[in-house]
């Protein structure tokens, strides 16, 4: 099993001091070359404030920063030490593609830049010698009030870095009712226990690690069984040989032992397919484009039994992203009166989009729809019926009568679901142009 690093980033190969002199203030800016961004600049803390913790008897520090958008500063972080000796203040700047370290303080630099030198140059050397590996496990499942049991096709499921064994048993489940104080919903869900590694200087970098990989691979299972996978039991440091504790019952879980697990009579059972849930995380890991489509899908899930109608804005932006990576635009011509392009290309890309899983004759009306009934929601406020009564439905005294309902379809929102996810198995089944 291969380790996960903490972050992608990389520290440059050079470190340059170049000192600039005031009054008030000395700087010292050090250039530590090509990075992606804040987890480079978050593993240079850590380790510069271990050492400093050990060599300048520091009892802690403290940290202020702001991100940016739409120019080339990205962000900004100020730390200072809890230390009557160390008063001067150490910043990181990421700007464009670089990634600085400043040192600054009052009157002359005396002795207030070697200790953020040293702690500088020894989370460099720490970086280049590598972080150790951490091994952790943890707990995903379904969330869903339709009961679907996952199965996979074997004990142990490798998908990417990560590897999921099968339990033989189920959880029913006790929710709150909406409605009700004096009731509650029961659903059943089959645990799927996760191990993986990730490779950082602490436990906690290690378990953000662990979350992005187990937030991709509930994206992955999303789409490969159309039900929605949830993270149910955080990460937590084990070693492959340990054996997952899990709690025989709690207030709102009772264990439910079945034999041969959660392949019950009277059960919506999926099949994980290996083959296809490998493909795509392999597709994602190579090209961070995918994940956009597949995360847009798989919030959208979350929305969908109490919030359909945000669940159907979801559901076509995943359909709109999916026709940006497989669709090239179109070339289209201006009016020479208003100089505005004569089509919309994006309406014509959505329709092309929806054209690969959509039989040809219903194109046209498919994307009518969606797109009012996106536009209602997204630009206009408007929601299904039955939000506007906490999920119950509206039951008319006389069919005569137009119910509120009859601006969408009911079925609109599982219907927008279906189209985005045979699109997403559709992209990452194909090349992108």
């Amino acid at each position: 099993m291969s380790a996960r690093t903490a972050s992608e980033s990389r520290v440059a190969r050079q470190f340059l001091v170049l000192a600039r002199g005031s009054r008030d203030d000395d700087v010292v800016c050090a250039s530590f070359g090509r990075s992606s961004g804040c987890g480079c600049g978050h593993r240079v803390r850590c380790a510069g404030f271990e050492h400093l913790a050990e060599h300048e008897n520091i009892s802690g520090h403290q940290g202020r920063g702001n991100q940016f958008e739409g120019m080339p500063l990205k962000s900004v972080m100020v730390w200072s030490a809890n230390s009557e000796q160390l008063t001067s203040r150490f910043s990181l700047v990421y700007f464009e593609n670089e990634l600085y370290g400043f040192i600054s303080g009052s009157g002359g630099p005396g002795d207030r830049l070697k200790p953020w030198l040293d702690a500088v140059r020894f989370a460099l050397a720490r970086q280049r010698e590598g972080y150790p590996v951490h091994s952790w496990a943890a707990a995903i499942g379904i969330r869903s009030d339709t009961g679907e049991i996952a199965v996979l096709p074997g004990r142990v499921l490798q998908v990417g870095p990560l590897t999921l064994q099968r339990c033989e048993f189920a959880f029913q489940e006790f929710l709150p009712s909406a409605t009700s104080l004096q009731s509650q919903t029961v659903r059943y869900w089959s645990p799927i226990v996760v191990r993986g590694e990730s490779r950082a200087h602490n436990w906690q970098s290690a378990l953000s690690a662990a979350h992005r990989d187990i937030y991709l691979l509930c994206n992955v299972l999303s789409v490969e069984t159309g039900a929605h996978w949830t993270l149910r039991d955080a990460p937590r440091p084990q070693k492959a040989s340990t054996k997952f504790a899990w709690p025989e019952s709690t207030a709102l879980l009772q264990r439910i032992n079945e034999g041969t697990g959660p392949a019950a009579p009277n059960r919506n059972t999926l099949v994980i397919s290996e083959e296809r849930a490998r493909h795509i995380w392999l597709r994602c890991e190579s090209d961070e484009r995918l994940k956009v489509p597949l995360s847009a899908y798989f919030e959208a899930l979350s929305l969908t039994e109490h919030h359909p109608s945000f669940a159907l804005v979801g559901f076509v932006s995943t359909i709109e992203e999916v026709g940006k990576l497989l669709i090239r635009p179109e070339k289209v011509g201006t009016c020479e009166m208003c100089k505005r392009p004569k089509s919309n290309a994006a309406a014509q890309r959505f329709r092309q989009a929806l054209a690969l899983v959509v039989p040809a004759g219903k194109v046209k009306v498919v994307s009518d729809r969606l797109y009012k009934w996106r536009s209602s929601t997204a630009h206009a406020g408007q929601t299904f019926y039955w939000e506007q009564s906490f999920g119950q439905p509206h039951l008319s005294e006389s069919m005569m009568i137009a119910a509120p309902e009859s601006m969408f379809r009911a079925r609109g929102s599982s219907h927008a679901r279906e189209i985005a996810r045979d699109l997403l198995l559709h992209l990452f089944s194909s090349t992108l142009p």
